[in-house]
């Protein structure tokens, strides 16, 4: 095939340019096709030598070519491009290789055509929600709401021009279907897959149980729509064999796991919301779905596997519900290496709406932080080996009676025990400093004391785990290699386990090496040259013990949101009730990498909410109320609250920060009133 059947003349020039830049060596382009089919725009992303060439993936997506050259002039495709194309080719992506000449090529494997957009038209929303609108024939006492007409058209635009857009929403605008309606509409249109991101359960359940049927009944064939839970909402299979086979080992009761047991048989889900009671968070951490302990091809159980049931049916639906944290996940993996265009943990999407924006800091942040314990610890080792009444269990052990000649008892035992002292000690040396308080700052440990209670203890861990994993990994280096992946099981957990303590280590390395260099630490922690805050806090443990969690948080976003978030999604919306302070939305977009982002255009609106506070709403504050640590506080709330809910006729919402003060001044107010 010629050249200028698949290339424009000026993607030639650029290529023969790149070609003899890289001394005739191999380079890796993707390509960008015009409406006939043409190259018409490369992008050099790898270069390599007279024989390979990396391959880097996230930089194409659907529609677009790589474009990979043979020195040799020998355009027959070797084994690794048939398995490059192969991967592409199900992404939507083309693969063809050229010579250095860039007079011939081969096409390997076809791209997919781009569709054409369809754009939404604005003025269909305004008559949907109109006061004779099709919204107002499922209501009898349907109220316009000019707000929640004009943030539906806002969304529709944002949509149809590509572009960034925050809008705030006051309460009762209903934002929610002033965003479902053209998100809809959309996908459908289209046939691109959006992802509505939550902060909370509260508000998924009201998409699901209200607003989204709502959606359904004013718009004609509106595409499928499916929450997509986090893996630790499901029951693995495999793990649940695991527990049950220890429990009757070690002759330990659960009434709460045999429960389980039965109700896998007969669950379709596998869903934790669909059990009849709600299992302890310690008996559900033994047989919930993990990512770092699935073996994914090598499980037994995995023509039965719940998650990937659940992935199956998140990747026929065109809508997904998701929360910020599981958003978070998806999108770091994506960004480390996945790429845009395949499944990650969501299947890939074009567009994002967040609602509870406000929120996307704290999740951000929540998710991006690096911490560990001394329970974090304890629970990996207690994967490796387990002693109990005289009976033995653990990766340790499996991998010891598949090979008994193999020595990993011996090597690797009297380590795991160092690690347990290490992490112990540091637990005790931390807090011996801190004291019974939870918050622990770093600035009460200075000088020698921070040496010798703090840096010391974390590097003598970082030692014991090194020593620990370096041990089982030299016997598994001499095990047999095996012929099936199936024959490999028990190694494989084990390496997956060893990884999770070299994670802890790094960590622990660097919390020793940040917080032992700066002599002067901020109130709360101390900033490392990575950007991250690096702080302790204390919690009691199931046996009310004074645990340390150990925690590194970053403090600015931006990186995380622009390359994650902003750059390569077609279109993000963001919504709240509060994102604004006054009417500027400066300081919320410095939180989340809007602020000074030139990149895309981003607009911002604000919809106020259609209530009459000045006329409905009284907001008073007591100006007698004594302090809630006065004595006397109780029986002056209860008096108040009697008060105003005889003047209310019984009419209020009540809100209390403690379960243990509502149940109290129930018992008062509740024979007055009832």
């Amino acid at each position: 095939m010629t050249i200028r059947e698949r290339f424009s003349e000026n993607c030639i020039s650029l290529l023969n340019e790149a070609i003899e830049e890289h001394d005739g060596c191999e380079i890796f382009v993707v390509g960008n096709l015009n409406a006939e089919a043409l190259v018409f725009e490369v992008t050099v992303v790898a270069r390599g030598n007279e024989g390979s060439v990396p391959v880097l993936l996230p930089f194409a997506e659907k529609g677009d070519v790589i474009i990979h050259n043979h020195p040799s002039g020998v355009l027959k495709p070797s084994g690794a491009d048939l398995g490059i194309a192969s991967q592409l080719g199900n992404q939507g992506i083309g693969f063809y290789i050229i010579n250095n000449k860039v007079d011939r090529v081969a096409v390997i494997t076809e791209p997919v055509a781009k569709p054409e957009i369809q754009l939404l038209d604005p003025g269909f929303f305004e008559e949907l929600l109109a006061v004779n609108g099709k919204l107002a024939g499922v209501f009898p006492d349907y109220e316009e709401r000019p707000s929640q007409a004009a943030m539906c058209v806002f969304v529709a635009k944002a949509f149809n021009d590509g572009c960034l857009a925050a809008a705030e929403a006051g309460t009762g605008v209903g934002k929610s279907l002033a965003y479902l309606l053209p998100a809809l509409q959309w996908a459908k249109n289209n046939q691109e897959r959006i992802v509505i991101s939550t902060a909370t359960i509260v508000l998924q359940e009201q998409l699901l149980g209200k607003d989204i049927p709502l959606a359904r009944r004013v718009l004609s064939d509106a595409p499928e729509v499916v929450l997509v839970k986090g893996r630790g909402n499901y029951l693995c299979r495999m793990r649940l064999a695991e527990a049950l086979e220890e429990y009757t080992l070690f002759k330990d009761s659960s009434g709460e796991l045999t429960s389980i047991k039965e109700w896998s048989l007969a669950t379709k889900t596998g869903s934790r919301e669909d059990l009849s009671f709600f299992p302890s968070e310690q008996v559900w951490g033994d047989v919930c779905s993990e990512a770092d302990t699935c073996l994914g091809i090598r499980c037994g159980h995995r023509e039965e596997c719940f998650v990937l049931m659940a992935r199956r049916e998140a990747a026929k639906a065109h809508v997904l519900i998701v929360n910020h944290h599981l958003l978070f996940a998806d999108l770091a993996i994506r960004q480390g290496g996945m790429g845009y265009e395949t499944t990650a943990v969501l299947p890939p999407f074009k567009r994002i709406i967040f609602d509870e924006a406000h929120k996307i800091e704290a999740s951000a942040t929540s998710y991006f932080s690096e911490s560990f314990s001394r329970l974090s610890v304890f629970r990996v080792l207690g994967k490796l080996l387990r002693q109990k009444r005289g009976h033995h269990a653990g990766l340790v052990y499996a991998v010891g009676r598949k090979y008994p000649d193999c020595g990993i008892e011996q090597a690797v035992l009297p380590l795991v025990q160092a690690v347990r002292d290490a992490v112990d000690v540091l637990n005790a040396k931390v807090c011996e400093c801190a004291g019974s308080g939870k918050t622990i700052p770093l600035s009460d440990i200075s000088g020698q004391k921070r040496e010798d209670y703090l840096v010391l203890p974390l590097k003598e861990l970082v030692s014991t785990i090194n020593n620990l994993v370096n041990a089982a990994d030299c016997v598994l280096q001499k095990l047999p290699r095996k012929e099936s992946q199936d024959d490999d099981r028990e190694e494989y957990e084990l390496r997956i386990q060893l990884r999770r303590l070299i994670r802890i280590a790094s960590f622990a390395g660097e919390f020793a090496s940040v917080t032992g260099k700066q002599e002067q630490p901020e109130i709360a922690g101390i900033t490392g040259k990575s950007g991250k805050i690096f702080w302790f806090e204390s919690f009691r443990g199931t046996r009310r013990e004074q645990i340390i969690r150990f925690v590194a948080t970053p403090l600015d976003i931006t990186p995380i949101m622009r390359e994650c978030v902003l750059e390569p999604h077609a279109s993000v919306i963001f919504t709240s009730a509060t994102l604004a302070i006054g009417e500027s939305f400066e300081y919320w977009k410095s939180r989340v990498g809007l602020r000074d982002f030139t990149a895309r255009e981003c607009r911002t609106d604000i919809f106020p909410s259609p209530f009459p506070y000045q006329k409905q709403v009284l907001l008073a504050t007591p100006e007698d109320a004594p302090s809630p640590d006065d004595p006397g506080f109780e029986e002056y709330l209860a008096k108040s609250i009697t008060e105003v809910l005889l003047i209310t006729e019984g009419r209020g919402l009540v809100l209390f920060t403690s379960h243990e003060m509502l149940s109290r001044i129930f018992q008062i107010v509740f024979p007055v009133l009832g």
